[in-house]
This record gives structure tokens, sequence and C-alpha cells, in this order.
């Protein structure tokens, strides 16, 4: 699939690992390293595993656990499918939906702001004063693309150990 430049201006990534090993093998490998979703976590407990979420029979959604979270961790929602004699392992990154919908409005909000500080410059003159919306945009939208990127490489390294055949 080829890749377009502006994809990776959404806050979305996505990979895909092949494995030798059958389906139902890269499954329950999955499910040894993820626990299930709950609401009240002893922090001084070392049986934790590093993800939680949930695997199905095909299908699997999971965050990385950590016990401070300083950024929005992505979900991390996948397929497993059958891929010749072994199988494909296909993964999308995304934000949770309550930060997505906030990103939305809140660039909404700069984006406005952008547009009355160029009218402003257009009507009355430049101003360095007009730069601060588009910065504090690009800024922010960086920071948010730094944690899809860091996460993005946990993700893979997970993967990465998901497809490795150990017989």
């Amino acid at each position: 699939m080829q890749r377009r430049f502006w994809l990776w201006l959404l806050p979305v990534r996505y990979l895909t690992a092949r494995s030798d090993a059958p389906v139902e093998h890269v499954l329950r490998r999955l499910q040894a390293v993820v626990e299930p979703k709950g609401w009240l976590r002893n922090p001084f407990s070392c049986s934790h595993r590093r993800y939680s979420g949930t695997v199905t029979a095909d299908a699997f959604s999971l965050v990385r656990r950590r016990f401070v979270t300083t950024r929005p961790l992505p979900t991390v929602v996948g397929r497993v499918r059958p891929d010749g004699a072994g199988s494909a392992i296909d993964v999308t990154l995304r934000l949770p939906h309550f930060h997505l919908a906030f990103l939305g409005v809140w660039y909404c909000g700069w984006l406005a702001a952008t547009v009355a500080m160029v009218a402003s410059a257009l009507l009355h003159g430049f101003q360095w004063a007009c730069l601060a919306p588009p910065c504090v945009l690009a800024v922010a939208h960086g920071a948010v693309l730094r944690a899809l990127v860091i996460e993005s490489v946990w993700t893979r390294w997970l993967l990465e150990d998901l497809a490795a055949d150990p017989r």
C-alpha cells in the first residue's frame, strides 16, 4: 500500500507484522502479555502485565500500562489473520475517542484564531502576535504526533516479539 505524506499528519498509525506461527499460537502469546481491563489496580503489585485490554478469537484491543502517564496513550486495535502458512498481525494505533474529540474542538478553536489573526494582519498590517496561534497549534500537534511515534516504537517491539516463532 502506498503511503501519502499527509497521512503522517493524522494522529493514527498503521503497522503490520508477519509470522510463521499459526494464528492460534500468536493469539496465545498475545494473551500472555495482556491482562483484562479493570477499574482498580494495585500499584504495588508486581504481577501486572505490560498491556491491558481484550483479546478475542481473531482481534484485540489494548493499551500499554504505565504507572505514571504524562501523555495520552494510544489504543492499539488489531486483527490476527491467516497469511499463507503463517499469520499476519495488522495493527492500528489511534488516540482514545475522548482525546480525539478534545483535539478536534481545540484545533478548530486555534484554526479560527489563526484565520482571525491573518485577516487582522492583512487589514491592519503585520504584527508578531499574528504568529502565536499557528505556532501554538503546530507545537501541540507535534506533541500529539510525538506521543504516537513513541508508542508506535513500543507496539512495533510487541509485534516483533509476537511474530517471532520460538518453537
